[in-house]
């Protein structure tokens, strides 16, 4: 992930999905909230990027960050937290 601020339309092939537009500090520090606190409750990247968003507008602020993924890419079901494994019941950390 990462945000860029060069305003261009579209993310290269090889980069990961990547957040473009001008954003004031405290958009971009909302944003951030609510988007990893998506990804951190293993949302898609577009659920947690719908949650950024969300902050930002409930601040009032003006910026949106725009979306952008690599071509066949579905950010509606990309997850990139995985789910927490269980731990055996013979782990020594129990």
């Amino acid at each position: 992930m990462g945000c860029c601020a060069d305003g261009a339309g579209t993310a290269p092939a090889e980069s990961p999905p990547v957040l473009r537009g001008r954003r004031e500090v405290s958009a971009g520090q909302h944003f951030a909230i609510g988007f990893y606190g998506g990804l951190g409750e293993r949302e898609s990247v577009a659920a947690a990027y719908a949650q950024g968003s969300a902050a930002i507008r409930l601040q009032g602020l003006a910026d949106r960050p725009k979306l952008a993924v690599r071509a066949g890419i579905d950010a509606g079901k990309l997850v990139l937290a995985a789910d927490p494994v269980e731990r055996s019941k013979t782990d020594p950390l129990d």
